[in-house]
């Protein structure tokens, strides 16, 4: 094995410093992907009011800058960052002139048990201010337009309003009792939130609650929008299709938009954006339809404020999570694949960048297989060719492996009830030891039934026969399968970052990662400790991160 050259002086601090601890960032540097386009889930996108820059958040810990015109690259915003879920970037925004980006998410939680939104320069691309000392952990940024304050809406105690001169608290929306993950200013200064205790929230310029009323579209609230007048109110849910508009000044509920079609199955409209003139409507989130030999979640158009007929286009390759009107009346949007884009009122696109590395994201879960010793792996991509990497002899092909693939069935333990669920069964048995509102993605079980382990969200978990949980491991995001290694005591798991891990089964330390290009032909195998090997020129698709927090 080698150990990556890049960055030598990182590198030999990395041999000199000791292990962090509870309370501040590790000195050590980190090993990290490091792609020019996101490896994972894009949470949010804004731009300037020129429409010159392009920011997005990304759970992959990174903030990107792109050409707001052509979709280009521009530079990479790296926040602080540990490993386990310290440094996911949930929500970004952008000043009206451009010259500063606010980021934040699960962003010092775990050091601080407090988050911070870290604010940049986007032309040196350098943090240059920190805001310390919130609740909970932040979904949504959204500038006002008078660029005088930052609204932090969070996962918990509601909202922060920062004042952009100095980068400080001003006010704290409370009263909440969930998360909210959405607000908006009108040109007035006053502010709407949404949130998951099923309220909309009415505030002046000044922050005064004005009105509270409780919505009855779904049970999760989520992108609420001002209309460019500040006459009405667009709303959309992350598990309900209907899309609601409300008076601007009462809260009244004026009507909901057509959804003939979308209240199929499990689809729903969590984003919604109006037009620039206000006269056309729009909602993306999670409405699936075959085109072209290929699923693409789809946007719906309403003209006449929404009251009028619809259009369907296709717009990104799984949940839309962001979307925005810019100023020449097109509109940008960001999704869960990831991938991102920007597109006319027609629905064409004018451009589109997607995800550059495998997708994972697949209910057939027999498509990862791992040889008993652990040593050898099959996998394959939702859409694509299968692929076979040995550790012993560092080669990928394009094959598909014959080893096992996971079970739900064996040893005495029946597992059932746990695709996308978040109670799932062992024996008959509900076991709620999910986080709320984590899903359970996949799961197997050794081959003597001693151990189950679930793939969540967020999480790995391992459970003995009775349900009791033996231990619990943060992941790079959503594990979309599993599969025992009996033989070794490991499992390997698919990650939605592109990723294919293996983890001890006793405790879920992480043991190895492999990253594999999206056309095959260049990979990286990394340990958590930084050591490496590679195809040629795969050693260029990852570097060392080193967390500073000097403001």
């Amino acid at each position: 094995m080698k150990r990556l050259l890049l960055y030598s002086a990182l590198l030999a601090l990395a041999v000199c410093a000791g292990p962090g601890f509870a309370g501040e960032p590790t000195p050590d540097p980190i090993l990290k992907l490091n792609t020019k386009m996101h490896t994972s889930s894009i949470w949010r996108i804004g731009v300037d009011g020129q429409g010159y820059y392009l920011v997005t958040a990304s759970d992959d810990k990174s903030v990107m800058l792109w050409n707001a015109k052509t979709g280009d690259y521009t530079k990479t915003l790296r926040p602080p960052i540990d490993k386990g879920n310290e440094g996911r970037i949930y929500s970004c925004a952008i000043s009206k002139d451009g010259k500063y980006v606010a980021a934040s998410g699960w962003t010092g939680w775990d050091w601080y048990s407090k988050c911070s939104v870290y604010i940049f320069n986007t032309s040196s691309g350098e943090m240059v201010s920190r805001v310390s000392g919130l609740d909970s952990v932040v979904y949504s940024l959204e500038f006002s337009p008078d660029g005088k304050y930052l609204s932090a809406t969070m996962g918990r105690n509601g909202a922060k309003i920062i004042s952009t001169s100095g980068w400080s608290v001003a006010a704290s929306l409370t009263g909440y009792a969930d998360q909210s993950h959405s607000a908006s200013f009108d040109k007035k200064g006053r502010l709407v939130t949404s949130s998951f205790d099923r309220h909309v929230r009415l505030y002046d310029s000044s922050f005064k609650l004005l009105k509270d009323v409780q919505v009855q579209g779904g049970k999760k609230p989520y992108q609420i929008v001002f209309s460019p007048d500040g006459k009405k109110i667009a709303l959309g849910y992350q598990d309900s299709p209907r899309v609601q508009v409300f008076d601007a000044d009462s809260l009244e509920l004026l009507y909901e938009p057509d959804i003939t079609g979308v209240e199929n199955g499990k689809n729903f409209l969590n984003s919604v954006c109006w037009s620039r003139d206000g006269k056309e409507l729009l909602a993306a989130g999670y409405y699936m339809i075959y085109v072209n030999g290929k699923w693409w979640s789809h946007a719906r158009r309403w003209e006449n404020q929404g009251k009028g007929a619809y259009t369907d286009f296709p717009l990104c390759q799984n949940t839309c999570w962001d979307m925005r009107a810019l100023s020449d009346d097109t509109f940008i949007f960001s999704g869960y694949y990831p991938d991102f884009g920007r597109f006319d009122k027609s629905g064409r696109q004018v451009y589109y960048r997607s995800s550059e590395v495998f997708s994972f994201a697949d209910n057939d879960k027999g498509k990862l297989k791992v040889s008993d010793d652990g040593y050898t792996v099959g996998f394959a991509p939702y859409s694509g060719a299968a692929y076979t990497f040995s550790l012993r002899d560092r080669q990928l092909v394009e094959s598909q492996a014959s080893f096992p693939a996971p079970v739900t069935s064996r040893g005495g333990v029946t597992v059932t009830d746990w695709l996308n669920s978040h109670s799932p069964k062992i024996n008959g048995r509900q076991l709620p030891f999910l986080e709320k509102y984590e899903r359970c993605i996949s799961a197997d079980i050794t081959a003597d039934g001693s151990t189950i382990v679930f793939s969540a969200d967020y999480s790995l978990y391992a459970l003995d026969a009775n349900g009791t949980q033996k231990w619990k491991m943060s992941t790079p995001g959503t594990v979309w399968s599993v599969n025992i290694a009996d033989g070794r005591e490991v499992l390997v798991a698919t990650c939605s970052d592109g990723t294919v891990r293996w983890y001890r089964l006793s405790d879920g330390k992480e043991l190895l990662a492999l990253f594999v290009t999206n056309d095959g032909k260049r990979w990286v195998l990394w340990t958590p400790a930084g050591y490496y090997d590679s195809s040629p020129g795969g050693q260029d698709l990852i570097g060392w991160h080193l967390s500073l927090i000097h403001i």
